[in-house]
């Protein structure tokens, strides 16, 4: 029984120094490239490998992601998907590294459906599992496909017509703009929007614009989720309006309205500070 306590220790103390180096790869700076050495040495991943990162969204536990990933990889044969699949939590995210060659994208999405099944299984009552990945690159860019994968996750849980599981090149024109967002805010969200009260709040100018404008101007429906009457809801739009000076029958104008508004979401919810304390960390290796 001791000889069993003995092992399980050193196999989590192992798991643990794994995690460092993928989390120290992930960040970046002098650091990274060490990681990379080790890795290398320790046979996790090869230097012909090209990589891909997954990142599970704010609300997800990462040892909840580590614990899915280690269960499919010990499931063995046909069921295991491809690639190796090393985890870390960066900025308490959990995050995977999938490593390989050929078929590596498809390996990472089969992974990437792991964590959000996996997940959703452990926590029965929690809200939705978004996932976002990188595109492939090498070890060396792993910085920049974590940003990918953070974003993309962002992505996922914020914009509806998004399936929960999201790669960087799916998130479109709104990618560009999430890059924007966290590296010059003041270009991306426009100062009228400032005034529409973007915090929590369910009866806010902001929540009432979003999701009108999420549900594609469907009043009706717009009015059944936010469980105000359609008059009620007219009211507001009008105020919106007034507020921004913008013309909600304008595609152009509505465009600008709806970006905008998940922009100042993505700016308030943590992630560019995440990202920035990264590159920082990065600069001073």
């Amino acid at each position: 029984m001791a000889r069993l306590r003995e092992r399980s220790l050193q196999v989590s103390e192992e798991e643990q120094r794994f995690r460092a180096l993928v989390t120290d790869l992930l960040r970046g700076g002098a650091g990274s490239a060490r990681a990379a050495g080790e890795l290398i040495g320790q046979g996790l991943i090869s230097a012909e490998d090209e990589v891909v990162v997954i990142a599970a969204g704010a609300t997800t536990d990462p040892e909840a992601v580590a614990s899915v990933i280690a269960d499919a990889a010990g499931r063995g044969g046909r069921d295991e998907p491809s690639g190796r699949a090393l985890t870390a939590a960066v900025g308490d995210r959990g995050v995977v590294l999938v490593a390989g060659q050929q078929g590596l994208e498809r390996a990472a999405e089969r992974w990437a459906e792991e964590v959000r099944r996996g997940v959703r299984q452990r926590d029965a009552e929690g809200g939705g599992v978004f996932v976002g990945l990188s595109n492939p690159g090498r070890p060396d860019e792993a910085p920049d496909l974590l940003r990918q994968a953070v974003l993309a996750a962002f992505a996922a849980a914020e914009l509806p017509e998004l399936p929960p599981v999201v790669s960087w090149r799916d998130t479109g024109v709104c990618g560009a703009f999430m890059l924007a967002a966290t590296a010059s805010p003041e270009l991306v969200v426009p100062p009228q929007i400032a005034g529409l009260s973007t915090g929590a709040r369910t009866d806010s100018l902001a929540r009432t614009a979003e999701v009108f404008l999420d549900a594609a101007g469907d009043t009706a429906a717009a009015s059944e989720q936010l469980s105000i009457h359609r008059t009620t809801l007219y009211y507001r739009l009008a105020q919106v309006e007034n507020k921004t000076g913008w013309d909600l029958k304008n595609g152009r104008d509505r465009l600008t309205l709806h970006l905008g508004l998940k922009m100042q979401r993505l700016l308030n919810c943590g992630i560019p500070a995440l990202l920035r304390g990264e590159d920082a960390r990065r600069g001073s290796s």
